[in-house]
């Protein structure tokens, strides 16, 4: 596993659990907005962690040597 994506995972996580906490917080001040931002991130989080398990241009890169 890559720096970066286990930087990502850890983030993945933190923001499903903001996402939870926000969810139960009902009305209060901007949490409306704060819980879309978290979805956002988290979204955005989740692509990159795809690009990099499933590069568009996987038969480009050069193969490891075994």
């Amino acid at each position: 596993m890559t720096k970066e994506r286990d930087y990502l995972t850890r983030a993945a996580d933190a923001y499903r659990l903001a996402i939870e906490h926000y969810s139960k917080a009902g009305d209060y001040a901007n949490v409306s907005r704060s819980l879309g931002l978290a979805q956002r991130r988290l979204d955005q989080v989740q692509q990159r962690i795809s690009e990099i398990d499933d590069p568009p241009d996987k038969e480009l890169l050069p193969r490891s040597a075994d």
